[in-house]
């Protein structure tokens, strides 16, 4: 739209030099001027206004498709209730499938919203498990290292002897040394080497501390 007025300005500046021959004085050619400036300023209001009001139907709209969103996560944690076959958990991995759609468009704050219902509706779900550390990892890649930190720590905490225990602590360790929490995250370190000594991830920060 800016594009638009500036073209508008130079088109209409141009049709008076032009034409100004054709104006008798230049009281008329000041008149000219004041009134394509007038025209301008008014348009330039219309085109604010209408990008004001672009913006707000935006805002509306994210915020109707996230309530969609969490009526519809709602209802799955209600209405998915867990398989009667031991370590089951159908609701868990439907909502394991949206979080990873959410975390391909980057919509940080409604996959936080998947991890948590995943946390209260199924604890025990390696999905839950899955989606807590892609909701960190998102986290941790967008800067919001103090986020991440807690989703790292849930893992470690609850599920200590599972196969994402040494990528959380891992993950939680790098989150405390992002935040400048040096003796947080060299205790997180020291826990990785000496729990999860042959982990990849142990293997990574050798390499690390190896590099010149």
């Amino acid at each position: 739209m800016n594009r638009l007025l500036r073209g508008l300005c130079v088109s209409a500046f141009a049709c008076i030099a032009i034409n100004g021959c054709a104006l008798k004085s230049k009281s008329d050619v000041d008149a000219s001027y004041k009134q394509l400036y007038h025209e301008l300023f008014d348009l330039q209001k219309i085109v604010k206004n209408q990008d004001r009001e672009i913006k707000k139907q935006k805002e509306q709209i994210k915020r109707l498709e996230g309530e969609v969103l969490e009526s519809k996560i709602n209802q799955d944690v209600e209405s998915n209730v867990l398989s009667t076959e031991p370590g089951a958990y159908p609701g868990a991995d439907k909502l394991a499938e949206q979080a990873v759609v959410l975390n391909r468009k980057n919509k940080i704050d409604e996959l936080k919203h998947v991890s948590d219902l995943l946390i209260k509706g199924f604890p025990e779900s390696p999905a839950t498990h899955n989606t807590i550390i892609q909701t960190a990892d998102s986290l941790f890649r967008h800067g919001r290292y103090d986020e991440s930190a807690k989703y790292y720590e849930h893992i470690f905490k609850n599920a200590p002897d599972g196969n994402k225990a040494a990528t959380s602590l891992f993950g939680l360790a790098r989150s405390y040394e992002k935040q400048g929490k040096r003796e947080q995250a060299k205790i997180a370190y020291d826990t990785l080497v000496s729990t999860y000594p042959g982990s990849r991830e142990v293997r990574q920060l050798q390499k690390e501390k190896l590099a010149p």
